[in-house]
């Protein structure tokens, strides 16, 4: 939040303590971003490409993954096409 940019060839990455349906939403953001939600192992489980800042907390959607996740990856748009990212690619965490 309240990041300018993600440098080029950088990203977020959040770890969470217990798996489960972990979502985002895009208040105070000011850019766009790919989120790859990852199981335990480190496969991309679910993304959502090119996700827009809002414009305001009453249009503000959250985004959930489908199934149960671990990790979540935060990308600059354009990035996990660029990268060639898609469900089943395995990271390395």
């Amino acid at each position: 939040m309240f990041r300018e940019r993600l440098p080029p060839g950088q990203c977020m990455l959040f770890i969470f303590p217990h798996k489960g349906f972990h979502g985002i939403w895009m208040r105070n953001m000011r850019f766009p971003i790919d989120a790859l939600w990852l199981d335990a192992g480190g496969t991309v489980v679910d993304l959502r490409e090119n996700i827009r800042p809002c414009s305001s907390i009453f249009d503000c959607p959250q985004y959930v993954p489908k199934s149960e996740t671990s990790y979540l990856i935060e990308l600059s748009a354009g990035e996990a096409k660029r990268r060639k990212i898609r469900k089943g690619t395995k990271a390395r965490i």
